[in-house]
């Protein structure tokens, strides 16, 4: 980047840029950040400017963390392929390791194959920048005639793949866009006028203009209109392919989940009963405000570090036969059967900082509400007539819930996960982490723990189980609820629903670390545990076997 603006300096070009937009380049700091961004959005919202033109690089702020909604952004242009630096130490050890991976069983990537789905992972975050809803559009140009080879045009999000076309000349390209932008325009004021709400189409195929690397912009950026909609499955799919070869069969069994799964606790110290949980911080999501959330998740995630999370699931239907190598591989088998059967119903996500405080707005806790159905999907009878006593409204779930595909393509690009920085709470959690490994894969578990584990070491480099923790705290015993009891910490909101739980859960750690570990958490002891299985992932990334301890597992 530093060569290209050099150049451009030296030729002219910079200055007849700047001439049309102001133009900005990422900065290294916070500070200087920061004042950047309000500046860049100060050029877009002011009527005596043409916009500006923000330049940075492929796996930074920019591309990656960060929303240019509508207005905001109404293009981006990526040159060239972004691959990792080749030469870094880190690099070059992670296709080794892949490669030996492959030479053992070649049903995974091998490194060079990896090394080609991060370019393409790059690519993928970094177009998603400015296309943020159902109604939004932009132009994504890309700059490189490598796009054009079947081999990398293939592995990009489907969304994407399918609207590319190949220009042959700059003024070819100029005039696409110039056409389709005067069509977006004229459909919104065909929208406005008969006061309809106005929603893009789809199936442009002119849309996504790709030119030579050796030609340069000469007009302002294009404006064009895709749906954004990432295939998550493609990207899964280029970071690890799991050969699935189950030999452990399934027994369904309706029965009572037992106490290795959940179990009723009484209120609350001081419990309060909320009238909603929206007054007591807990945002509810459904299907129809998902996007918008996911947007204020990806601003927050950015200072909260923490994320505390629980899950509602319709319990325990089905039990593992066959032979097993220890009692933990068949408590892994119990979660993988019914992991693999069921649906998630809740999920609960709490937002902290590095000294246990949540964000200060309305809302520290969201609760995403899945598509259930108890005509169609399994269930145990008694968790669900818990859940219903709890509050949660199977009915809206039918009508209103999420889709789990959605929900995954929005949390892979959320920050949240496959990110070093972020650390997960949670409590006795392998089923929990067991719906968002199937959620962010959509495939089934693998059939070896050590797999799970590795899965769980990519997607959430740091995890501390609270249950698993609380076996070096004295005295300190029992469920979620009774936990929180002697912690004497005070539940907000209805016991038994995701959003709750995950904020007690959260609670709960930073009390815990206060009073038991000098505000300090040992991460090679404690990091990567998850309490009642029998591997682990240490905090160098290897999978450890340990003796389990399969006693007390109650959650909530």
């Amino acid at each position: 980047m530093e060569k290209t603006i050099e150049h451009w300096h030296s030729n002219g070009i910079w200055e007849s840029i700047d001439r049309i937009k102001s133009i900005y380049v990422e900065p290294k700091d916070k500070i200087s950040f920061d004042n950047a961004m309000v500046d860049y959005y100060s050029k877009i919202q002011d009527p005596n400017y043409k916009g500006a033109i923000f330049i940075g690089v492929c796996r930074g702020k920019v591309s990656e963390g960060l929303d240019f909604a509508d207005i905001n952004g109404r293009a981006v242009i990526i040159t060239g392929l972004p691959y990792p630096p080749f030469k870094d130490p880190k690099i070059i050890l992670k296709k080794r390791y892949l490669d030996n991976r492959h030479k053992k069983n070649r049903e995974y990537l091998n490194g060079d194959d990896w090394y080609d789905s991060e370019a393409i992972r790059a690519i993928n975050q970094a177009v998603g920048r400015v296309i943020r809803h159902k109604d939004d559009y932009g132009a994504i140009i890309l700059l490189d005639t490598r796009f054009a080879q079947p081999k990398v045009k293939n592995s990009m999000s489907l969304w994407l793949r399918r609207h590319i076309t190949d220009t042959k000349n700059f003024g070819e390209a100029i005039k696409n866009v110039k056409s389709f932008f005067h069509n977006m325009e004229e459909k919104i004021s065909q929208a406005s006028t008969q006061q309809v709400d106005f929603e893009a189409p789809v199936g442009v195929e002119d849309n996504l203009i790709k030119a030579p690397r050796t030609q340069c912009l000469e007009h302002d950026p294009p404006t064009v209109e895709i749906r954004y909609n990432l295939d998550v499955a493609n990207v899964v799919e280029n970071v690890l392919h799991i050969p699935l070869h189950p030999h452990v069969h399934c027994a369904r069994t309706l029965h009572k989940p037992n106490t290795e799964t959940r179990s009723e606790m009484p209120a609350a110290v001081g419990g309060i009963n909320h009238s909603s949980n929206e007054e007591c911080g807990i945002r509810d999501v459904w299907a129809h405000n998902l996007e918008e959330e996911f947007r204020t998740i990806r601003q927050i995630v950015q200072k909260y570090h923490y994320v505390a999370m629980d899950t509602e699931f319709p319990g325990v239907v089905a039990r593992p036969i066959g032979e097993f190598k220890s009692s933990a591989d068949y408590q892994y088998q119990m979660l993988r059967c019914n992991v693999d059967l069921l649906r998630i119903i809740q999920l609960g996500l709490t937002f902290l900082d590095d000294n246990g405080k949540t964000p200060g707005g309305s809302y520290t806790t969201w609760q995403f509400n899945f598509k259930f159905n108890l005509q169609e999907d399994m269930y145990a009878q008694d968790s669900i007539d818990l859940l219903t006593n709890s509050g949660i409204q199977f009915k809206k779930h039918e009508d209103e819930g999420i889709e789990p595909l959605d929900f995954a393509e929005l949390l892979m690009t959320s920050g949240i996960v496959l990110m070093d920085n972020i650390k997960w709470l949670s409590f006795h959690s392998g089923y929990d982490f067991g719906y968002l490994i199937k959620l962010l894969t959509d495939n089934h578990l693998p059939q070896d723990e050590n797999e799970f584990f590795e899965l769980l070491k990519l997607y959430f480099p740091a995890i501390y189980d609270v249950k698993y923790l609380m076996k070096s705290c004295k005295n300190l015993k029992g469920g979620l609820q009774e936990v929180a009891e002697q912690l004497d910490l005070e539940r907000i909101g209805p016991q038994h629903q995701a959003g709750s739980d995950s904020l007690l859960t959260g609670m709960a750690f930073f009390k815990m670390k206060e009073m038991f570990f000098e505000d300090t958490i040992d991460d090679s002891k404690f990091s990567g545990h998850l309490y009642g299985l029998g591997t682990s992932f240490a905090v160098n990334g290897t999978s450890n076997n340990y003796a389990s301890d399969n006693g007390e597992n109650t959650n909530s």
